[in-house]
């Protein structure tokens, strides 16, 4: 059989230990070795950065704060919607058409101002006419009246005659003139009696005609809306000319001084509220403005759905700018008057899911680890080894031994 196998093949038989020119691999042409001078550069250039990464190179400013003890009381967060606890809604009393609306949404009103005026065509030939109806039967009373009097002394005069010439029948007067007096005296008395009863039917009738001129005057009155009670104009829902039912909601008054929070816990922090309790709200509205209060009462229903429980906080100062139903953070305080020492929740630095912080150590940044408890947005209670009036550094690439000059930043308000 025919050896096929390479002279190159033949050659990587040589004895091991031993380099022939065969084993030596060389560069082909054109390819550029790498200079000793390079390896060099680049061993120095590691060795100072590992010398920067232990401290050895110069100090990196780094924002710093100090860490305070100041009272931090532990709070709920929970979301909420202005009320108000005293609403009015204007409505007509009977259907008709409105004729004008005179206030818009905003406008402060007081009590038994006018609001909106319906039109009073109707009611107010109606009134007219109940008015004049008044003033005859009042007339009429009075004409009954004066003649009734008149009668009253038409009837006196007679009996004085009578009772004067009576005694004297068969004398110095005759029977006949005793007995002319005595029919003039019973006709007096006749008139009066159909006067007084004239004067009874007058007087009924001028009262009757006094009340029905009342339920007019009542029903014209009716057709202008007034406010029931002093407030604020949070609702239209009207315009002139429309058409409206009796019962109808057309406008709503807000009294800005019974505004309040209504706020929503989960049923599990019943156990952290009472009444009294502070709080703060923050409109979502006005950014950066907040309002104080005050826990007026907690609720006694759980909400089926979202296991929620109403809380209502009372608003002694609400904000110059406000509207029913607008949303609310909330943040009631649950420990009031307590303790703690606090950090900047930046400044917590996290590895493998552990808190802790950077302090200033002999000028170099050590890491503590602690532990977190109560927090707000932007401080959290802090406890470990670390106590109020340290420096802590703010963790954004830092790294343990690295030498730092602390640079103390005011802490923003909230901080």
């Amino acid at each position: 059989m025919t050896d096929h196998t390479s002279d190159a093949t033949k050659s990587t038989s040589a004895p091991r230990g031993k380099l022939s020119p065969a084993n030596v691999v060389r560069p082909k042409p054109g390819a550029r070795r790498i200079p000793h001078l390079r390896i060099a550069l680049a061993v120095g250039a590691a060795l100072v950065a590992l010398f920067v990464v232990i401290g050895v190179g110069a100090a990196s400013d780094v924002p710093a704060q100090v860490v305070r003890a100041e009272p931090f009381a532990a709070s709920l967060a929970a979301r909420g919607r202005l009320e108000a606890s005293v609403i009015a809604t204007v409505a007509a009393e009977a259907p008709g058409r409105v004729e004008a609306v005179l206030v818009q949404v905003g406008d402060s009103v007081a009590k038994g101002d006018p609001l909106l005026r319906l039109d009073a065509d109707v009611a107010r030939e109606q009134y007219r006419a109940a008015e004049a109806l008044a003033t005859s039967a009042a007339d009429g009373a009075r004409s009954a009246r004066a003649e009734q009097a008149g009668a009253a002394v038409q009837r006196a005069e007679r009996r004085a005659d009578y009772e004067r010439i009576a005694p004297l029948a068969g004398g110095a007067v005759s029977a006949a003139e005793v007995a002319a007096s005595k029919a003039s005296l019973d006709k007096a008395e006749t008139d009066l009696e159909r006067a007084t009863a004239r004067l009874a039917q007058a007087e009924s009738q001028a009262v009757a005609a006094t009340a029905d001129r009342a339920v007019a005057r009542r029903a014209l009155d009716e057709l202008v809306l007034r406010a029931p009670v002093s407030g604020i104009v949070v609702a239209r829902d009207v315009d002139p000319g429309n058409t409206v039912g009796a019962g109808a909601p057309l406008l709503r008054l807000a009294d800005p001084s019974s505004l309040e929070v209504i706020a929503y816990v989960d049923e599990t922090m019943l156990g952290s509220v009472r009444v009294g309790l502070p709080a703060k709200i923050a409109f979502l509205s006005q950014a950066g403005e907040t309002s104080t209060g005050s826990v007026r009462a907690v609720g006694r229903e759980v909400d089926s759905e979202t296991r929620e429980v109403e809380l209502w906080i009372a608003l002694p100062q609400p904000p110059a700018r406000w509207a029913i139903g607008q949303r609310v953070d909330v943040r009631v305080e649950t420990t009031p008057g307590a303790k703690g020492t606090t950090v900047p929740t930046a400044m917590i630095s996290w590895e493998e899911d552990k808190a802790g912080v950077f302090v200033v150590d002999a000028g170099r940044a050590r890491r503590v680890p602690v532990e977190l408890g109560r927090a707000d947005r932007d401080r959290v209670v802090v406890s470990g080894d670390v106590s109020p009036g340290d420096t802590i550094l703010a963790p954004a690439g830092l790294r343990a031994g690295a030498r730092v000059v602390p640079i103390l930043v005011e802490a923003r308000e909230g901080q």
